[in-house]
């Protein structure tokens, strides 16, 4: 039974809307990651400019 356009084009949109969430959320923890990484420069920076 082959399946009509629509439902293939709605497929492909929802695979499409997968596929950019996955990477929406993948960018997310790149950023948190980051940002906790420099917090944590910052912070450290801070520390060793107060002990000089």
């Amino acid at each position: 039974m082959p399946s009509s356009p629509c439902s293939t084009q709605t497929q492909r949109g929802a695979a499409a809307l997968v596929v950019t969430m996955l990477l929406l959320f993948a960018m997310v923890l790149v950023a948190a990651f980051a940002n906790r990484h420099l917090v944590f420069e910052q912070r450290s920076a801070a520390n060793q400019a107060r002990s000089t």
